[in-house]
């Protein structure tokens, strides 16, 4: 994670919300992907894409001639549920999958073994010299999507020591997703506290969802319901101009 640039490092932690599986199946489309996750953003999808591949994060599989993304991190931990197989359509196909080889560049390819070492050696410094402020910029990235902004000092705290039982990058997709859901379902007065999420492993929970009543309108139901006036407005004027 710490080797990825900060947009591949978004664009990796938000894969996390549209896999189509507990194991960690995507549609293997860099373009649509990025615009989901990061539609605003003036970055490359398939140079995204081919740096989380590079460094291992995602994977590409292949069934009955159609090419899929994977995330090998993703399955552990998820709560598996037999019900995604017939939804997931690398799933249907699982006996048949077949993991196909990651491009490189030629010049990667023909490295001498004494610049290999040497980056290898630089690497594993820039691991030990950075590996504080990598957490800390998981979590940022993260945090963006809590919709209730309060004591960050705590809920970073919270999330080192939870870090130390799963893995950083797994809990950073946790917090997007139920950030997610809190703000598409519920009111912030009632959003928990993340560093009070965190502490009670709160991402073991179900997604959180707002009754029918309690739903807040969406786009689409705001569109629907001036089109709704607009023919209420038209269909008196009818009335006035035949009366």
């Amino acid at each position: 994670m710490i080797r990825l640039s900060p947009f591949a490092r978004l664009f990796y932690i938000g894969l996390w919300n549209f896999a189509y599986c507990d194991k960690g199946h995507l549609p293997d489309d860099a373009l649509g992907l990025k615009l989901k996750i990061l539609p605003a953003d003036p970055v490359d999808a398939d140079e995204l894409l081919a740096e989380v591949m590079r460094n291992g994060r995602v994977s590409r599989v292949e069934a009955e001639g159609k090419t899929y993304l994977w995330m090998p991190s993703f399955g552990p931990w998820q709560k598996t549920d037999p019900r995604w197989k017939t939804r997931c359509p690398a799933c249907a196909h699982q006996d048949s999958l077949i993991l196909t080889k990651t491009p490189v560049s030629y010049a990667e390819s023909h490295q001498s073994s004494a610049l290999r070492e040497e980056n290898q050696r630089e690497e594993k410094r820039t691991v030990i010299t950075h590996a504080l402020p990598s957490a800390e910029s998981v979590f940022d990235a993260a945090y963006l999507h809590w919709p209730k902004k309060v004591e960050r000092k705590a809920a970073l705290e919270k999330f080192k020591a939870a870090a130390k039982r799963i893995d950083s990058e797994a809990l950073a997709a946790h917090i997007v997703r139920f950030g997610d859901a809190y703000a598409a379902t519920t009111d912030k007065r009632f959003t928990p506290a993340l560093g009070v999420w965190i502490g009670h492993e709160r991402w073991t929970d179900e997604l959180p969802s707002a009754q029918q009543g309690e739903r807040k309108p969406t786009r689409t139901d705001q569109n629907l319901d001036f089109v709704a006036q607009l023919a209420r407005e038209q269909a008196q004027q009818q009335r006035g101009l035949t009366a």
